[in-house]
């Protein structure tokens, strides 16, 4: 079978199970198969397939057809220009997280280079945040300020074993080192809960970064998800409870008990209806913060940066 075959016939599968981008779709897995570009696909439509990738191909399109996730098939997902492993086991970086990377990275410059500093991204899942920042801060030491010797260690918790495996092959092809901690958001038995690390690693003289992109779908939002979703993520992923704010009020429980005589500042993704609730969450547990709201590219609230002061 041609190029031009299979293509024809992918789209007509996908096509009839109501599959959104059938033909570009098609591309990709055809692309992924034939380990080449969806470009040199278009410009050579004569090329044969051999039996072994006709078959996976095939199956491929099988899955599609079914609703899986392009990026569960192919094993692989683009995140802020990088290229991540991802599977069942994590969530599929989201472009608007995006903007959680960009918003810290924003501040790294001018606020963080005086002292050491923590970060930690919670609830890590494949490390798609953490691992670009840990690249992109590399690059940053290598490319602009290596007179200022500034120092951040960066963490990375999951309550997920299978993510943290995820998380770590992406920390390793992309060389960079981030230690992985398993636990319940803030609390990892490896260094027995946030207290030892606070002890050990933030003094007054610290600053403290935490990052989190947890679950906020509402529950009965989540049920009503596209089957490419509700079907495949993890739902440990993305349910946040009745209002989508039950792992934000967890964490900030936490980091009250925590974290004292710490400059720390969080940065936060949400979903835009959420603003007014989310806000009002952390007066509640931070009542002195100072906080900061950053909007995606269609204009709507998606960030919150949320300084607590010493």
């Amino acid at each position: 079978m041609m190029v031009s075959e299979a293509l024809k016939q992918g789209c007509a599968r996908l096509k009839k199970a109501g599959i959104p981008f059938p033909y570009l779709d098609t591309e990709v897995l055809l692309a992924d198969v034939l380990k080449t570009t969806k470009e040199r696909i278009v410009a050579h439509p004569e090329k044969k397939l051999t039996q072994g990738e006709e078959h996976r191909f095939f199956s491929f399109i099988r899955r599609r057809a079914a609703h899986e996730p392009l990026a569960y098939i192919t094993g692989h997902k683009e995140f802020y220009g990088l290229d991540f492993k991802v599977n069942k086991n994590t969530l599929i970086p989201r472009p608007e997280t995006e903007l959680l990377v960009e918003a810290v990275l924003a501040k790294l410059p001018t606020t963080y280079y005086l002292l050491p500093t923590t970060l930690i991204d919670v609830g890590t899942g494949s490390g798609a945040i953490a691992v670009t920042l840990a690249r992109k801060i590399k690059d940053l030491r290598l490319q602009k300020i290596k007179d200022l010797r500034f120092k951040i260690n960066i963490y990375a918790t999951d309550v997920s074993n299978k993510a943290l495996q995820t998380a770590r092959a992406n920390a390793r092809h992309h060389g960079v080192k981030v230690t992985l901690l398993h636990g319940d958001l803030l609390f990892t038995g490896l260094l027995r809960g946030f207290a030892a690390l606070t002890t050990s690693r933030f003094t007054p003289r610290n600053d403290l970064i935490l990052i989190a992109n947890l679950p906020y779908l509402p529950t009965q939002l989540w049920k009503k998800t596209a089957p490419e979703i509700k079907k495949y993520e993890p739902r440990t992923a993305l349910d946040g409870g009745p209002d989508g704010l039950k792992y934000y009020h967890q964490l900030f429980k936490q980091i009250q008990s925590q974290v004292s005589g710490v400059r720390c500042q969080m940065f936060l993704e949400f979903d835009p209806s959420q603003t007014r609730s989310l806000t009002k969450l952390t007066k509640q547990f931070f009542p002195n913060s100072n906080i900061e709201i950053k909007k995606d590219l269609a204009g709507k609230n998606r960030v919150m940066i949320l300084t607590l002061c010493e």
